[in-house]
């Protein structure tokens, strides 16, 4: 019975070596091949102005996918968000960004993650921009009190 214990002890141990090595094989091979697209990126316009993002009643995550044109302008852009205001405000700024010309017909996906924070004001304050890598970014805006015309 001893022998019986030891023997599934040792089967298990060799099983959960391959499953470790398996998974550390198919890691190694996926970062292999994996393609940093931030290298794309020549100069990225941030949205700052925030005229939209301030007004808007709720925050939200607007994701561009972006395919880079022979020129190094966009020859194609992509947005999903939460509301029109947010997704416009982020294509205003990302068609004034450039890419990199080596990386023509490639898609580069970026996060841009509004977040309302503060009392509304009248003021126009700069927006707090985060970034966390590859390319994904956390705008912090300071919302704005409706105006009465």
């Amino acid at each position: 019975m001893i022998y019986y214990g030891i023997s599934v002890q040792r089967r298990s141990m060799r099983r959960y070596r391959l499953l470790t090595s398996l998974v550390f094989f198919i890691a190694y091979v996926g970062s292999a091949f994996a393609e940093d697209l931030s290298r794309c990126v020549s100069s990225l316009v941030l949205p700052t102005s925030n005229v939209f993002s301030r007004n808007s009643a709720v925050g939200g995550i607007v994701t561009a996918d972006v395919t880079i044109g022979e020129d190094g302008g966009l020859s194609r852009l992509d947005l999903d968000g939460p509301t029109y205001g947010l997704k416009a405000e982020v294509g205003v700024y990302l068609r004034q960004s450039k890419f990199a010309v080596a990386c023509a017909g490639r898609k580069v996906r970026m996060t841009f993650e509004y977040k309302l924070e503060g009392e509304r004001t009248y003021e126009v304050v700069p927006p707090k921009i985060i970034f966390r890598p590859p390319l994904s970014f956390t705008i912090v805006v300071r919302p704005g009190k409706p105006t009465v015309n």
